[in-house]
């Protein structure tokens, strides 16, 4: 079933992982997570 893989329905309070931009986040990945995550701004500037 999807709704197993999906992140749960929580916010977490991150930090920007570029290193240059550390701007405070909210997101699903838990921060005891893997993954890399950009705010948006970073992201968009990563992505086009």
């Amino acid at each position: 079933d999807r709704m197993k893989l999906r992140n749960p329905r929580k916010l977490y309070d991150r930090t920007c992982d570029n290193p240059i931009c550390r701007k405070p986040i909210k997101t699903t990945y838990s921060p005891d997570r893997s993954e890399i995550v950009y705010c948006e701004s970073c992201y968009e500037k990563e992505v086009y």
